[in-house]
C-alpha cells in the first residue's frame, strides 16, 4: 500500500469484511482487564435490546502502565459511565475505548466517517442515538 488510508477507513474495511455479530476496536495504548470483551459480549447476549456495551475507563499518566500496577494510583483519571444517557454522550464519548457493539448498527446507520482523523467513532454513536 502506497498510502495510509486512515484509522476509520481501516475500521470500515474490517467491519464490511467481517462475518461476526459483534464488532470491537482495539487501540495500541489500551490495556484491558482479562475478561473485558467477554463481559461486554455477555451483556449483549443477555440483553437483545442493547446494541452497545462499554465500561468505565481509567487513564494512567505513565507510559505502558498496567491495570495491575497501582503504585501510581494518584496519577489515574477515571471516566465513570453510569447508565446510558443521551445528554452525557453529547459531551463525552463514553464508549471511546474498547466498546463492543452489534455489527447490525452499521446496516442501520452507516459506517465511520473517513473524512475525520479522530472522533468519527463519537460522531457514529451520536448518529445512532439521533436515529
Amino acid at each position: 500500500m502506497d498510502h495510509d488510508p486512515g484509522l476509520y477507513a481501516c475500521w470500515n474495511y474490517m467491519i464490511k469484511n467481517s462475518q461476526s455479530e459483534y464488532v470491537s476496536n482495539s487501540n495500541v495504548d489500551d490495556r484491558l482487564l482479562p475478561q473485558c470483551l467477554e463481559r461486554h459480549i455477555e451483556v449483549l447476549d443477555q440483553n437483545h435490546n442493547y446494541d452497545l456495551a462499554y465500561c468505565e475507563n481509567a487513564i494512567t499518566h505513565h507510559i505502558n502502565d498496567s491495570y495491575k500496577n497501582y503504585k501510581y494510583l494518584e496519577a489515574v483519571t477515571t471516566y465513570p459511565t453510569g447508565p446510558f444517557n443521551r445528554a452525557k454522550l453529547l459531551h463525552h464519548c463514553y464508549p471511546s475505548t474498547h466498546p463492543v457493539w452489534r455489527r447490525s448498527l452499521h446496516d442501520k446507520f452507516g459506517f465511520f466517517n473517513e473524512n475525520y482523523k479522530s472522533v468519527s467513532d463519537h460522531e457514529f454513536w451520536l448518529r445512532c442515538i439521533a436515529n
